[in-house]
């Protein structure tokens, strides 16, 4: 657990429960036993000073919490990251008491809960609620914004902004938000392995021979790699308003993989096509798709993607059907653990 803080001239309170049951600490100091994929999460608080870089100002975590499990656990008392008043700074602290009970010295109280639904490949689902809190006109604690029923799928690497606030004293800060941010836990027996990605484009076309373009890729454990293939060319039929003589096709995108301890290994794939004419200054219509595949697959199987035909996410989708008749495309990927 990571709890940072900063010295700034305002009262802000941060409000959640501690989720000691997704830490996973061992009491002897030890390695965590592997209980499965678990999402390793951190919530905090971000602070944007005029004119400056947006900072955070405090986080709870990384914590590892597994599906099933919540952050923070509803069972353990609410904690709170608060500011005191110390001459003309104010400390970070924290404190078990309630969110109502702070506000009688604080300016904003956020609290937060989420629960993890799924944690996979490199996708994490969760749901949950957060509300912000402040002073009514009367002093009381009035309710300034909330999600009771927040619904979040994120990608790895995620960065989510919950809630943002103006400061209420311009002289702290010009503004904070609330973020989520999620990735996975790796297995720490490993979390140094390496996957090694094979990859082809073949290219089909009438009256010639079939084009592969290869592509070799290695990455650690769960980082994701960005792939991009060489220009594809095509002759373009010129119309009577028409002046571009080719059609260039552009596939890259990300792929990611994660081996399990059955020796099997979790695949994301992303790709995205752009077709595009070139016209003899250099100008032309772009126009583009793309989509995702999350599978796993043995060391060495190999994954073909058929890409879509002819699109018509254009104004002239008979133009792409006639330049591209016959035409096909094909991806294809292949994955080891890399020894």
């Amino acid at each position: 657990m990571q709890i940072a803080t900063r010295r700034i001239r305002f009262r802000v309170l941060f409000g959640l429960l501690l989720p000691l049951a997704g830490v996973g600490m061992a009491q002897d100091g030890s390695a965590p036993a592997w209980g499965g994929e678990r999402a390793r999460l951190t919530l905090g608080l971000l602070q944007t000073w005029e004119s400056k870089a947006t900072r955070r100002m405090f986080a709870l975590g990384p914590i590892d919490v597994a599906a099933g499990d919540r952050l923070p656990d509803a069972q353990l008392p609410e904690i709170a990251f608060a500011l005191e008043r110390e001459g003309d700074d104010c400390e970070g602290s924290m404190t078990f008491e309630s969110a109502e009970t702070l506000l009688e010295t604080h300016a904003l109280v956020w609290t937060a809960s989420f629960e993890v639904l799924s944690a996979s490949t490199d996708r994490i689902e969760l749901r949950g609620r957060w509300r912000r809190l402040g002073k009514g006109a009367r002093g009381r604690p009035e309710e300034l914004a909330a999600d009771p029923d927040a619904r979040l799928n994120l990608r790895e690497g995620d960065r989510v902004l919950l809630d943002f606030a103006r400061s209420p004293d311009p002289r702290c800060a010009r503004s904070f938000a609330l973020e989520l941010s999620a990735e996975l836990a790796e297995d720490p027996a490993l979390a140094r392995e390496q996957v090694g990605f094979e990859m082809w484009l073949v290219h089909e076309s009438p009256g010639a021979e079939k084009r592969s373009d290869y592509l070799r890729l290695t990455a650690t454990q769960g980082q994701e790699l960005a792939f991009q293939f060489p220009h594809v060319r095509v002759p373009a039929s010129v119309g009577s308003h028409e002046v571009a003589t080719e059609l260039h096709i552009d596939v890259r995108g990300t792929v990611r993989g994660r081996i399990r301890p059955d020796g099997s290994i979790d695949l994301s794939l992303e790709s995205e096509r752009t077709l595009w004419y070139v016209a003899p200054d250099g100008a032309g219509e772009h126009v583009g798709d793309g989509g995702e595949k999350l599978l796993n697959v043995r060391p060495g199987e190999v994954l073909r993607v058929e890409l879509p035909g002819p699109t018509r996410n254009t104004q002239r989708p008979e133009r792409y059907a006639r330049d591209l008749a016959g035409h096909s495309f094909s991806l294809i990927l292949r994955a080891r653990v890399v020894s």
